[in-house]
Formats: C-alpha cells, sequence, structure tokens
C-alpha cells in the first residue's frame, strides 16, 4: 500500500500474549475500520510461539521482530519507525477491537487541529466505565495508591484529584495524560516530540508522553461518545520484577519533571 494511502497504523507490541495476540488480530480483521489501515505488531522477544503464530496466520501483518525484551518504549518505537499512518494507534493486545472507534478518531482529529492525542472511553467486560484518563502525578501519588494512607484524608483527595473524580468520565474533554492501551496519536505530533522516551520501559511511558504533548502545543482529549472494551490484564506471573521495573520507572518519570511547572495553558483546558 502506498505511504500516503494509509490513514492509520495500529502499532501493537506483544511479550508473550500470543493467545490474546490472535484474538486482537482476528477482530481488527472481523470489525475492520473503513479508513485505511496497516497493522504492525513488535514481538519483544516472546518465546511462546507468536512469532510462528504472525508468520503461518497473520503474513500480511508487519511485523518487527526483536531478539530480546526490549520495554514497550522501545518496542513501540521500533513500530513507529516503519509506521506509514498519518495517525498512529497504540493498542494492546487485550483489548477487543471495534474498527468504528478508529473512523471516529481520526473524524475527531480532522475537526480537532490543535488535538496531539485522543483515545475512546475504554469499558469494561460488564460494561462499566474503565478509568483511562488522569491527572498528572504528583511526588505523593504512587505513595498514597500503594499504601495504607490511602485511607487518611490527605491521601483520599489526593487520589481523588489524580483519577478526576470530580468527573463521571462519561463526556469528551480535554484531559491531562491517557492509557495508551487505547491511544491514537498524531504521527506529526510523535515526530515533534521525537516519538517515547525510553527511559521508561514500561510504565509512565504514556505519562511522558502525553506531557510532552501538552509542552510544545498539542492538546490531549477523551472521547466519550465510542469505547472499546478492554480486559485490562494484570502481570501475575514475575511479580517481584514487574514491582521493580514499576519502582524504576517512577523513579525515572520523577527525576525529569519533579519540580517542573505544568505546561502553559493546561489549566484553562480543565
Amino acid at each position: 500500500m502506498d505511504e500516503q494511502q494509509v490513514a492509520v497504523s495500529i502499532v501493537v507490541v506483544n511479550y508473550k500474549t500470543r493467545g490474546l495476540l490472535r484474538q486482537f488480530l482476528l477482530s481488527v480483521e472481523k470489525y475492520k475500520p473503513s479508513v485505511t489501515y496497516e497493522v504492525v505488531v513488535v514481538d519483544n522477544g516472546s518465546n511462546d510461539g507468536s512469532k510462528e503464530l504472525l508468520a503461518q496466520e497473520f503474513p500480511h501483518v508487519n511485523a518487527v521482530i526483536l531478539k530480546k525484551n526490549r520495554g514497550y518504549s522501545a518496542g513501540t518505537n521500533n513500530g513507529l519507525a516503519v509506521a506509514k499512518g498519518s495517525f498512529v494507534l497504540f493498542a494492546n493486545t487485550d483489548l477487543v477491537f471495534e474498527g468504528s472507534v478508529v473512523d471516529r478518531l481520526v473524524q475527531y482529529f480532522k475537526e480537532h487541529a490543535t488535538v496531539g492525542a485522543a483515545a475512546p472511553r475504554l469499558n469494561n467486560a460488564d460494561g462499566s466505565v474503565q478509568y483511562s484518563a488522569y491527572r498528572f502525578y504528583r511526588l505523593p501519588t504512587p505513595l498514597y495508591r500503594r499504601s495504607f494512607l490511602a485511607k487518611t484524608n490527605s491521601g483520599k483527595k489526593e487520589i481523588a484529584r489524580f483519577l478526576i473524580n470530580d468527573w463521571d468520565h462519561k463526556s469528551t474533554r480535554p484531559v491531562e495524560w491517557l492509557m495508551s492501551s487505547c491511544l491514537m496519536v498524531r504521527k506529526s505530533a510523535l515526530d515533534v516530540i521525537g516519538g517515547l522516551d525510553e527511559r521508561f520501559f514500561v510504565y509512565l511511558a504514556d505519562t511522558d508522553m502525553c506531557r510532552r504533548l501538552w509542552e510544545v502545543g498539542f492538546e490531549v482529549h477523551y472521547v466519550a461518545d465510542v469505547a472499546m472494551i478492554h480486559y485490562h490484564r494484570r502481570e501475575s506471573a514475575e511479580r517481584l520484577r514487574v514491582s521493580i521495573i514499576h519502582a524504576r520507572d517512577f523513579a525515572a518519570y520523577f527525576l525529569k519533571w519533579c519540580g517542573k511547572r505544568l505546561p502553559a495553558g493546561l489549566a484553562d483546558k480543565k
């Protein structure tokens, strides 16, 4: 497909989720968007048959095979390097794909020239709203969320601020940052900020990316009139390793952003 004809590049980073990956790719084929699109799958050194699955069942997918697990940010950047679309949809393998959502987001971008990133509402399997839009972390936020301090008055106040609890997450609006589980970004905006910051192995790469988009004048919007189901798979295996990565990525985030003012104009969008 000619580069100019691709509207959306669907970029998926896979690490040992062969079953979910297959389910996701089948759902893309079944509920494909009406805009032109391509699928780019970056495999982060999986040894579960994911590479063989791509070669045998999905040869039309643009597969980028890495020899080892380089993390979400580096994996995504490898996908961006070959992506041809004017817009990039970051998608997790635990999504139930719906092509009409992609069409709606493309339309939304065309109607809002200052928007650099936008995401649909995410629902849980039971239809309830899954929080996917947040205010930026403050230094005590992780501590309040992950300890007994969550039950203190100050903890409750900070968590409510972070989760934007003064909003029902059912209306379209600008937000500070969005989860990259299902997030569309203008490719030209990604070119301006230089993709994802690979200091973040997995976590907070989306937080950091949204903050950098705001820094250079793009807006981040939550589009509530369309939704995808997200199973929000939680890491159960290698829990200690996951906790260490979490801690390192939080440290990297605060070393980068602690003490810096929020981007100019962001307060006016709340």
